[in-house]
């Protein structure tokens, strides 16, 4: 089967009408398997949709051919047999006569067309799937992508793809509307990488985020750990040594490296790599968030981005999986390792990766797993054994109800996995 990236440089030209008979089986059996490519097409089709209304009033609306007759230079007539015609008076033609300036108009003509071009072109887009509009710019904000590195200046209303950076300086701002009905914010002297509609990497600065309600997680990658959420809003400062979270609504889930602690409305937490334990505390989200309130979408790109479909983005994963073990009900006094069994699939590469979250009969963080998504492309291989620490069989000694968490990690793939898990020990 074809794979994403090649089906993604067909897509316009199928919405156009202009692929082979081949190209176009190929195409319609990936997106048959493919909910994610099945969502670019829908943008497509509705920006083409879009475009054309936009443009209605300047299509051709009548025939040009007699107009075009009418001002041409009508032939002269012969009167007699035997008169000379006119074109036979002159010994050069008006062709010829044109002909012979041509050089000297030459460098005028080309610096004109250039000129047009320069103009009229449509700037270079990076490419990938549309995951979101730009809806507000202030100052000097510059975007760029892996596959157009060229650092390229910010326009209002345009279009964002999958994969694409963003950097503001000391007086740049911006908003960007995202599929999902999600809103991100970026405040001056940041830097964010958006990876999807609902995967933002935030490796400077300062960022705000309304996350829409969906059945798929929003997570936010920093060089201090990750946040997890669902539908709220928050606040998020990368510092140098560590990241300030700071939740308005809705709940937020931040980890790191070792463990993991969940944020209700007014709560802060400082995320530092291999810091044990996280605290969360009371803070005021107003004051933390304030920098955002003047930060405002611009009417008209908002209505542009209102009538696109992208906040009717493709549903293709799951949020999470909940186990209960209760150890001692299976004589387990001493868990020493988590067992994860799945069914073989039918793919060998794509593969979502898995963070397990393990929590106490409270919901009390204890400490985290990770399983990466390599460990299911092997169709022989269905289950995996994860050792506890030292620490983390202490940790779970005497708990009598573990609840196991599962949650995707996208950055590895899309296709997700079932799983059964049982706590083995002594």
């Amino acid at each position: 089967m074809a794979s994403c990236r090649q089906v993604d440089s067909l897509l316009q030209a199928y919405v156009d009408g202009e692929l082979s008979n081949a190209e176009r089986v190929v195409l319609e059996q990936h997106l048959n398997e493919c909910a994610a490519c099945v969502g670019t097409l829908r943008h497509h089709q509705a920006n083409a949709a879009f475009l054309f209304e936009v443009f209605s009033e300047f299509r051709l609306k009548g025939d040009l051919r007699q107009a075009v007759m009418a001002h041409l230079p009508e032939m002269e007539h012969f009167h007699t047999a035997y008169q000379t015609p006119r074109r036979f008076e002159h010994t050069r033609s008006w062709s010829q006569r044109v002909s012979s300036l041509m050089p000297a108009f030459a460098p005028a003509l080309l610096l004109l067309l250039a000129f047009a071009l320069w103009m009229f072109w449509p700037p270079m887009q990076a490419p990938g799937r549309t995951i979101g509009m730009v809806v507000q710019e202030e100052g000097s904000v510059t975007r760029s992508h892996e596959e157009l590195p060229e650092w390229r200046n910010v326009d209002l209303g345009s279009t964002v793809r999958q994969d694409e950076m963003f950097e503001t300086d000391s007086d740049g701002r911006l908003m960007i509307a995202l599929g999902g009905r999600s809103e991100l914010k970026v405040d001056f002297n940041s830097r964010v990488k958006l990876l999807g509609e609902r995967k933002v990497q935030v490796d400077d600065g300062h960022v705000w985020l309304n996350v829409g309600k969906d059945e798929r997680l929003f997570r936010v990658y920093t060089p201090s750990g990750d946040i997890t959420v669902f539908g709220t809003t928050f606040d998020v400062a990368v510092l140098d040594n560590a990241t300030v979270v700071t939740v308005a609504t809705g709940r937020v889930e931040v980890q790191n490296d070792i463990t993991f602690a969940a944020l209700g409305p007014g709560q802060q937490v400082e995320l530092a790599p291999e810091q044990y334990p996280l605290k969360p505390v009371q803070a005021d989200p107003v004051t933390a968030m304030a920098w955002a309130d003047g930060l405002v979408a611009d009417e008209k790109a908002k209505a542009l981005f209102d009538r696109t479909d992208l906040h009717e983005a493709a549903r293709v994963m799951r949020a999470e999986q909940v186990f209960v073990l209760t150890p001692r009900e299976k004589n387990i006094s001493e868990v020493s390792a988590l067992k994860f069994m799945w069914k073989p699939g039918a793919y060998e590469s794509g593969h979502s990766s898995y963070d397990v979250h393990v929590s106490d009969t409270n919901m009390n963080p204890l400490f985290r797993k990770h399983l990466e998504g390599s460990l299911f492309d092997n169709p022989q291989v269905t289950l995996h054994m994860t050792e506890l620490t030292e620490a983390e069989m202490k940790s779970v000694n005497g708990v009598s109800v573990l609840h196991i968490k599962v949650v995707p990690d996208t950055r590895t793939g899309r296709i997700e996995t079932s799983f059964e898990v049982e706590a083995l020990g002594n």
